[in-house]
């Protein structure tokens, strides 16, 4: 099945050609889609995406050999096309969710906006971010062996798998922030 995945082409910024087999509406296509979701139109809960997320903890899917998110895709098989430079966002706040009723179309400005009215912000922060890849305990060790001066940028990368910047950026707190200095 994944073959007929691949076949979907990508003609433009966000779009997928339409009208032809193997393409976006196909209902191959869709069919493939939609069992990898979660759904229960009998209430007004999210429909999850059922396969392991992306990095940010969307839904995704291959497609044309690029990664697409599911909110996209819905949108496209509920809805059409995505106008060029426009998000699909999330009224529900939920990244996997695939319900086409909890997606609304709007620019990346429109999204920060709305993710800063709902306080979504400092949810980003930390253990709390989709794309974490330390622990709490791991970035204090990190700020305490940095401060004894026993280990380089370097070292401690090694130690502990990350790249050299995402230390230094632990050390002057643009990454973890959140946690109290050590």
């Amino acid at each position: 099945m994944t073959t007929r995945v691949q076949r979907v082409q990508h003609t433009g910024p966000n779009q997928f050609r339409s009208g032809n087999p193997g393409t976006i509406d196909d209902p191959a296509f869709a069919a493939l889609f939609w069992s990898r979701v979660n759904t229960n139109p009998s209430t007004d809960r999210c429909w999850l995406w059922t396969l392991k997320p992306n990095e940010n903890g969307y839904g995704r899917m291959r497609v044309n050999n690029k990664e697409v998110t599911c909110s996209r895709i819905t949108w496209i098989l509920a809805y059409g096309p995505i106008p060029p430079g426009i998000c699909v966002c999330h009224s529900c706040d939920t990244p996997l969710c695939c319900r086409p009723d909890h997606l609304f179309l709007g620019t990346n400005l429109d999204n920060m906006r709305d993710r800063k009215e709902k306080g979504r912000n400092a949810l980003m922060q930390g253990i709390n971010n989709a794309g974490h890849k330390l622990t709490e305990s791991q970035v204090y060790a990190i700020r305490y062996l940095h401060a004894s001066r026993k280990f380089n940028n370097n070292k401690l990368a090694e130690l502990f798998g990350v790249n050299r910047r995402t230390i230094y950026r632990i050390q002057k707190r643009i990454h973890w922030k959140n946690l109290d200095a050590t």
